[in-house]
């Protein structure tokens, strides 16, 4: 038993230092060694400056010190019989004594290797939820980052889950071995969707803990949003593990993967929004010159800086059964073509094109009743008629030669110069399932209207009394001294675009301008918009032609909403050149993150990688639902927890991805 258990643990460690241990034969401290070992047996001039005592020496001779010698050499005692006689028992006892001891320290021995083979092969072969890095946990090293099994699960796990929810789009099919679906990657190549999954998590791993690292080394903090923002999303899974009656390690095991426990999601979130805050404090510095932006345009203008009016109105289809239709009222491909030929008929009858335009308005109310009842159903408009206002008001818009809501055979049409305004047309879009109507209401022309950028903060005032639901005017006061607090800190500080947009991460109401939302925006930004498109306050804040770059001023709004919005002025420009700048910006950025992940060595461990989660097919409707190895529990946990976790990750992955 003993020589089993030692070879295990002696084999696993001679494994581990084959699979994970770095050669160290040529380090500066072997070196040293080697240098410093020669010098002590090339020197043959030391002496050793104390003498070993000897009879002759004075350790013995010296002082009064006398060693007294015996006068006579002392008599052997004989031993009496009875001495004789007992001396085999003694030797018996002690030989029996003996092999006792031996026996206990052999058990001792066993039961020590028993032990250090036992928790050998833990340390060295078995992963764990507590994020603890020992060899058998670490699925590979992204810099000086270590990746435990239970993170690089969680963020397959995400993956998964997106490429799934979308999987009609992708051409992917759930219910079939994903080793055996092939795809085509950014490279042209064909790939099967299992490998896809492992290289986009890697990807995704390497990107967020590149900027991770470069955040930490920045000595960049958490905000205080995105502190509560962490404490919130744990709360809701020990809450959810409690109601399932399992330990909230089990719960994350069960819905985000194997391995991933409360301390796993804790480092994930904060490691994410490191990551988040590094790359837009980056993005918040990064400008583009005059030089560049002209080249751009000079390169990409064409396609991007030139723009055609139209309106149009569209007709959906469905080859789906009714029951999954949400909008109530199924067509198929067929009778949707057939609807909009007579629309577009219907249009090309009026004398003029803004008759033809009228018709279109009226059209949409008529045609699309089923799409504003699905909004309003869906809870983005208060009513079905705001929902129709607002249809209306989108079937007037402009498009690029690089729009990608418009099928390719509807841009070539609408910036052909044999295409003139008034003139229609019917096109369908089968990726998307619907036939539509355009009416071209421009040329092609540059985009030349000026457009303003700024970043804000909105201290919107909260109702302090419930029973009365209307806003008071303490509420309004508090507002106005929660505003001022933030303005006064502002000021204190550097004043710089970086610090404003930091403070709007912690006190702005407007979530949808923050990393707390769902956008991928950061630092209350707010720009590329046209003068009339805000709230009239704030717009006339904005457009004041005294403006200029770096002012910060107070407004108070009481439109749809009451409060004070802290405004600090990017400033303005002709669209086209925001639109050069902002690109230029987003390909700087994309340089910034691949520098980044270059600088990072990745390494993995392929002994620990086959311990990680490989996605498995879904169960087809055919299958028997009881042979499903998945728990009812387990199933009900994934569903629960699935729309928190992606709401949780969504901004950040989407903000190191661009």
């Amino acid at each position: 038993m003993k020589e089993n258990n030692t070879n295990e643990f002696e084999n696993n460690q001679d494994e581990i230092k084959a699979a994970d241990t770095p050669d160290t034969s040529g380090s500066a401290d072997t070196v040293n060694n080697a240098a410093s070992d020669s010098n002590y047996e090339q020197n043959d001039n030391w002496e050793f400056e104390a003498e070993a005592p000897t009879v002759s020496g004075s350790v013995i001779d010296g002082g009064d010190f006398e060693i007294e010698l015996p006068a006579e050499k002392p008599k052997k005692v004989e031993k009496s019989a009875d001495k004789k006689t007992a001396e085999p028992k003694k030797k018996k006892d002690r030989d029996s004594a003996n092999t006792t001891k031996f026996l206990l320290i052999a058990i001792f021995l066993v039961i020590v290797a028993t032990v250090c083979g036992f928790f050998g092969n833990q340390y060295y072969n078995q992963p764990n939820n507590s994020e603890k890095k020992n060899p058998g946990n670490v699925v590979m090293k992204i810099g000086d980052e270590e990746v435990t099994v239970g993170m690089y699960n969680f963020y397959y796990t995400q993956i998964v889950n997106q490429y799934t929810k979308y999987a009609s789009s992708f051409g992917l099919d759930t219910t079939k071995d994903y080793s055996k679906q092939t795809v085509t990657d950014d490279d042209g190549k064909q790939t099967t969707w299992d490998k896809v999954f492992v290289d986009q998590t890697v990807s995704q791993l390497q990107r967020t803990l590149s900027l991770y690292q470069d955040a930490v080394k920045a000595n960049m903090t958490l905000t205080s949003d995105q502190k509560d923002e962490i404490k919130s999303e744990l709360k809701n899974y020990s809450d959810s593990a409690k109601k399932s009656n399992i330990s909230v390690d089990d719960y994350i095991s069960q819905t985000c993967g194997d391995y991933c426990g409360y301390e796993t999601l804790k480092s994930v979130y904060e490691q994410s929004y490191l990551a988040e805050n590094y790359y837009y404090k980056t993005y918040v510095n990064t400008t583009a010159t005059d030089d560049e932006i002209n080249a751009y345009f000079k390169k990409s203008g064409k396609n991007n800086c030139y723009n055609t009016g139209f309106s149009y109105v569209s007709v959906s289809y469905t080859n789906d059964d009714k029951s999954n239709y949400s909008s109530g009222e199924v067509r198929t491909k067929d009778e949707a073509q057939k609807l909009a030929k007579e629309c577009q008929h219907k249009i090309a009858s009026e004398k003029n094109l803004k008759a033809k335009t009228n018709r279109v308005h009226s059209l949409v109310k008529e045609v699309m009743k089923a799409e504003a009842k699905s909004y309003f159903t869906s809870g983005y408009f208060d009513s079905i008629a705001d929902a129709t206002d607002y249809l209306v008001s989108a079937s007037d818009r402009t498009a690029t030669r690089s729009d990608t809501t418009l099928i390719n055979d509807a841009k070539n049409w609408l910036f052909s110069e044999d295409t003139k305004i008034g003139d229609s047309k019917v096109f369908v879009d089968t990726e998307n399932s619907f036939a539509y109507v355009l009416l071209k209401t421009s040329n092609e022309k540059l985009m030349e209207d000026e457009v303003f950028s700024v970043r804000h903060i909105l201290i919107q005032a909260q109702n302090g009394n419930s029973s009365t639901g209307k806003i008071s005017n303490d509420d309004i006061k508090t507002a106005k001294q929660t505003a001022d607090k933030v303005l006064k800190m502002y000021n204190s500080g550097d004043k710089s675009e970086v610090s404003f947009a930091l403070l709007a991460e912690d006190y702005s109401s407007d979530t949808s301008t923050t990393s707390s939302g769902q956008n991928g925006l950061f630092g209350g930004i707010y720009e590329g918009f046209k003068a009339g498109s805000s709230t009239g306050p704030f717009d006339k804040w904005v457009t004041d032609k005294s403006r200029k770059a770096g002012d910060v001023g107070e407004v108070y709004v009481n439109d749809y909403y009451t409060g004070y919005h802290l405004i600090y002025y990017k400033g303005k420009m002709p669209e086209w050149k925001y639109i050069c700048q902002k690109a230029i910006v987003q390909d700087k950025q994309k340089t910034i993150i691949d520098d980044s992940m270059k600088s990072k060595t990745l390494v993995k461990y392929d002994r620990i990688m086959k311990k990680t989660k490989v996605a498995k097919p879904e169960k087809s409707s055919s299958d028997d639902s009881s042979s499903s190895t998945e728990s009812t529990t387990a199933k009900q946990n994934k569903t629960e927890a699935q729309s928190t976790t992606e709401a949780a990750t969504k901004s950040k992955s989407e903000s190191t991805t661009k």
